[in-house]
């Protein structure tokens, strides 16, 4: 189990996160994307409407990585400072699919 959560910790989240990219927070506060996504979706922080676009680099890169069988759906949303569910969801509005693990 991870280290506990500080007060201070829980402000920063909450001062920085509807306006600053998931990975930078995780990266200010030494904690890996999923545990600061899945703490703010706890204490019900939201994004910007804005800052739910997709750029093209971000496109191309799942373009690249989604289909490749040895990067997990996880380490393609922290490469890209996403969510599971937002690349989930954008790889399926582009058409894309998982490869299959050979045997």
């Amino acid at each position: 189990m991870g280290r506990s959560w500080t007060k201070a910790e829980i402000k920063l989240l909450k001062k920085l996160f509807h306006f600053t990219k998931t990975t930078d927070i995780a990266n200010q506060l030494d904690r890996p994307l999923y545990v600061v996504a899945y703490k703010a979706r706890r204490l019900g922080l939201k994004k910007e409407e804005g800052h739910l676009l997709w750029t093209k680099k971000e496109i191309s890169i799942l373009n690249k990585m989604f289909p490749d069988y040895r990067f997990s759906i996880e380490k393609i949303a922290d490469r890209l400072g996403r969510g599971i569910k937002a690349v989930r969801t954008k790889a399926n509005q582009m058409g894309l699919r998982r490869a299959k693990r050979p045997r």
